[in-house]
């Protein structure tokens, strides 16, 4: 059951993401992911919740395949918005 409502949402979200611009949909994206690095890693909804944000992504980049400068709009905001993350989880691995 929680797989379905957790499903519809996901649909949900997906659908209203056509109004929103490149910036938007990126940092939505990596803010998916940020959300999800604080699962435990032995608990079961953690593929799970990482699918969603990698089909998020997906999804997003579907709406921007026939426009290029969209496409890099949407890159950038990721980027810009997880190298923080990305940087901190590395320093936190080393020390």
């Amino acid at each position: 059951m929680k797989r379905k409502i957790t499903s519809l949402l996901f649909l949900g979200m997906l659908a209203c993401n056509k109004s929103k611009s490149p910036d938007q949909l990126g940092i939505e994206v990596c803010d998916c992911f940020k959300k999800n690095l604080h699962i435990s890693f032995p608990n079961p909804d953690t593929g799970e919740a990482e699918d969603e944000c990698a089909k998020m992504q997906v999804n997003a980049l579907q709406n921007f395949k026939s426009d290029s400068n969209k496409k890099k709009q949407f890159n950038k905001a990721l980027r810009d918005c997880a190298s923080p993350m990305i940087e901190k989880l590395f320093n936190d691995r080393i020390k």
